[in-house]
């Protein structure tokens, strides 16, 4: 899903996503003899400061305007609009706030519950292949760590994955301005909302002629 973005963005997305898993591992080995305990202490440890990492990441990019899009935004309206020389990303035709936690418990947190103390690193082999997909496709990973310290991801029907902010939610109307988290490829669709409402004379309603 982070298509596009610093590497070091993906790598910190990935810490605090499988840090429920990562702790339930640490909790099964309990061991604080063994050298693996401490390994995926330090690993708990980095994951959590990683979700500072990206907070500031992620203000940075929305205070700065040189990563705003200048052919995309995003309308919150009930009515959809429209722009002539652009795209506008529809909230209304079934967006999705943090979805794919259900899922991802299924698949991930539960069979790190129910694996064996002697065959942890089943569990190890299972999150080094999410691990590969996180890096290179454009997957939605859900962030129960990132959600916990208000930050949160907007999944459109059109596949843009947008984040925003839980204190911010009072900026989700209207037709908003949105800055890329990622490159300039068209393959990046990873943004976060930003506060300037989009006021382009191009913008109109999605019925008028």
């Amino acid at each position: 899903m982070l298509f596009g973005t610093k590497l070091c963005f993906r790598i910190e997305y990935f810490l605090t996503a499988f840090f429920p898993s990562i702790l339930i591992l640490l909790l099964k080995i309990g061991d604080s003899k063994k050298m693996f305990f401490w390994i995926m202490l330090i690993i708990s440890v980095i994951s959590v400061i990683s979700v500072f990492f990206i907070k500031k990441e992620l203000k940075s990019r929305q205070s700065n305007s040189k990563y705003s899009s200048t052919n995309i935004v995003i309308n919150f309206d009930v009515q959809q609009k429209r722009l002539k020389h652009g795209y506008v990303i529809q909230v209304q035709n079934n967006s999705k706030v943090n979805p794919g936690f259900i899922p991802f418990a299924t698949s991930i947190l539960f069979p790190s519950i129910i694996v064996d103390n002697n065959n942890i690193y089943a569990s190890l082999i299972i999150m080094l292949f999410f691990f590969i997909i996180l890096m290179f496709n454009n997957e939605v990973f859900p962030n129960i760590l990132l959600l916990a310290f208000g930050v949160n991801l907007l999944v459109t029907s059109d596949g843009y994955k947008i984040f925003y902010f839980s204190k911010d939610k009072d900026i989700l109307t209207g037709t908003k301005i949105i800055n890329s988290i990622g490159n300039t490829s068209s393959l990046s669709m990873t943004y976060i909302i930003t506060n300037q409402e989009y006021d382009g004379k191009e913008l109109k309603n999605i019925d008028d002629d």
